[in-house]
């Protein structure tokens, strides 16, 4: 508008980049003229900034546009605020991605430059596990290839978009509909593992993402398979943990009944799973049974026997004595009928007593059979073979008198200690002793009548105070005619300050 009574020019100013119009305008006076703008935005979005009206300096006047505070009716000014907002284009195709949870799926999208010069496009990605390279160049008058990465960690439905962003050629996007799947599970390495016992695997789970992440674990299955955590597991930003898992089988066939399907779930990591197989096998040897009893008594000790399966079964029992057969001495015995049945109910256990009588310082083996007797069933025949081996203990008498070795704190002793042992008879020899132990500076002459050889037994040894004595076998030789063995041990002691201590040494 022109307030004045003549005739005006004005000239037009704007902080807009996107706006565009007449340099100036010329309006008669007193009366209002319309001025036309044009918007050029080469992206959406909100835009602002101010355009001004302001009239040009009157003939005679200095150089310049007048003073906008000018109160004479030769000079006027106008502004006003201006705000655009743009809106996004239609998008140039709208692309359905489907992918599993926890996979990826790779989308090439084709863009052209139908300029002389290479244009360089921005990129804006948006959409839960979408991404892609910030820029992409296209030379002249060609066309280039962009590759977005689709690997969403949730499940459900979203949407996503591409923008891309030039100076030359302006915006232009992709509507992305996304679609996440529920993964299919995965299907780990079978499981195989004897009646009776067990096979373990480990599972790993990886945090790529920055922070600690919370993982909840179920099994499908738990009464054949024992996670070894807790069933809420933290894993550290940027690495992985293991998870054991234990599988119990209890029968021979590859069924439902031993499957399993573990599931992971994160409010961080998305949700996964696992399938796991598992299988029977029929059992071969169990793990041993050690037992021990001091020479020359009984001892009476219980073997328990679980059933695995999941049904009840018929039994027979028998022992296997390995020293009776290399002796004629009946060693071990087993207190239960051989020739009778004994039914087991569902993962029941069966007690078995049995005693074991040590007659010489020597190990002595068997086997316990357990025994499945069920006809035109798949499972007769099927037996559990549990070694027992029996240590014989020689415990010294009240009479008996302990080596001495003794030094000053902090000093070092290094001296010989033999030991005598009769390992062939029950009772001690009535010539010499059962059992003689001595500590000498160097080793003894052999007694009158008495000869060394090599011996063809091995022994081991252990000590409960290793931080006060150092022992080490020295050597070990047949003596005859006794028929003794003499054992000989180096001894280092190095006490660090005042100290009167028993230290117990086992022959095995």
């Amino acid at each position: 508008h022109n307030p004045s009574e003549r005739r005006k020019t004005f000239q037009a100013f704007t902080d807009m980049d996107c706006i565009v119009g007449l340099h100036e305008i010329t309006i008669e006076g007193g009366i209002s003229a319309p001025y036309e703008i044009t918007a050029y935005p080469i992206k959406q979005g909100h835009y602002s900034g101010v355009f001004s009206f302001e009239s040009m300096r009157a003939p005679g006047s200095p150089a310049g546009r007048e003073s906008v505070s000018s109160n004479t009716t030769e000079s006027h000014s106008v502004w006003y605020a201006i705000e655009v907002i743009v809106d996004p284009p239609p998008p140039e195709k709208t692309v359905d991605l489907f992918c599993e949870a926890k996979k990826a799926l790779t989308l090439e999208l084709s863009i052209s430059n139908p300029t002389d010069t290479l244009v360089v496009f921005y990129v804006t990605l948006e959409g839960e596990g979408v991404s892609g390279a910030p820029t992409v160049k296209v030379g002249p008058r060609t066309e280039a290839s962009y590759e977005i990465l689709y690997k969403p960690h949730f499940i459900g439905k979203s949407a996503g978009k591409v923008v891309f962003l030039s100076k030359e050629l302006g915006e232009f996007w992709y509507e992305l509909k996304l679609n996440a799947e529920k993964p299919r599970p995965v299907a780990l390495p079978h499981m195989v593992a004897e009646l009776g016992k067990t096979a373990r695997t480990k599972i790993p789970i990886k945090n790529e993402t920055p922070d600690t992440s919370l993982v909840n674990i179920t099994l499908s299955n738990p009464s054949h398979f024992i996670l070894h955590s807790q069933k809420k597991v933290a894993v550290p930003g940027g690495s992985s943990i293991e998870v054991e898992v234990t599988f119990i089988p209890s029968d021979l066939s590859f069924g439902d009944n031993q499957a399993c399907t573990m599931e992971f779930s994160s409010p961080q990591l998305g949700e996964w799973s696992y399938t796991i197989q598992g299988q029977g096998a029929r059992p071969t040897v169990m793990e041993p049974l050690n037992i021990s009893c001091p020479l020359g008594e009984v001892t009476q000790t219980l073997l328990p026997f679980k059933n695995p399966l999941n049904q009840p079964i018929n039994v027979q029992c028998k022992l296997i004595d390995k020293t009776k057969v290399e002796s004629k001495e009946e060693l071990f015995v087993l207190l239960v009928k051989e020739d009778s049945p004994i039914t087991v109910t569902e993962r029941g256990v069966l007690e078995l007593p049995f005693t074991f009588k040590p007659l010489n310082m020597i190990h002595a083996a068997a086997h316990i059979v357990v025994e499945v007797v069920e006809e035109d069933s798949p499972l007769d025949g099927v037996k559990w073979q549990f070694p027992v081996k029996g240590t014989p203990v020689f415990n010294v008498s009240k009479g008996y008198q302990a080596p001495v070795i003794s030094c000053k704190a902090k000093e070092r002793k290094e001296c010989f200690m033999e030991i005598l042992l009769d390992t062939n008879a029950v009772q001690p020899s009535p010539k010499t002793k059962y059992i003689e132990a001595t500590i000498r500076e160097s080793p003894s002459e052999l007694r009158e009548g008495w000869t060394k050889t090599a011996s063809s037994k091995e022994f081991t040894f252990s000590v409960d105070e290793t931080s006060l004595l150092t022992v080490q076998h020295c050597s070990t030789s047949a003596i005859l005619p006794p028929g003794l063995e003499l054992i000989t041990y180096t001894l280092v002691f190095a006490p660090g300050k005042p100290v009167k201590k028993t230290v117990n040494l086992t022959v095995c």
